[in-house]
């Protein structure tokens, strides 16, 4: 699997966690819109840095990977961020109203 598909199962992991999972659910649906976005969209930016370095995990030189790749953080960004979305409107918005 490349990067961008490992962060996009993980972006779209998040929301169903946030949504579903028992005691994580109950907490963040007591929390306000404001910080349910901060915290989703740190969540999102948390795990795309640890995919994205998670791609350079064998490289000997992990600094000159990371420095090198740094443009490819964009889209391993973009695909968490695009399967988050999706997933919630697939899966969450409809039965949470």
């Amino acid at each position: 699997m490349t990067v961008e598909q490992i962060s996009a199962l993980a972006g779209g992991a998040l929301s169903l966690i946030l949504a579903y999972l028992p005691f994580v659910s109950t907490w963040y649906d007591r929390i306000t819109p404001q910080q349910k976005v901060t915290v989703m969209g740190l969540l999102i930016v948390l795990s795309s840095l640890a995919v994205w370095a998670y791609g350079c995990r064998a490289d000997a030189e992990f600094i000159a990977c990371l420095q090198r790749t740094t443009p490819e953080f964009v889209s391993v960004l973009w695909a968490a961020l695009t399967a988050n979305v999706g997933v919630y409107v697939i899966a969450v918005r409809q039965f949470k109203r």
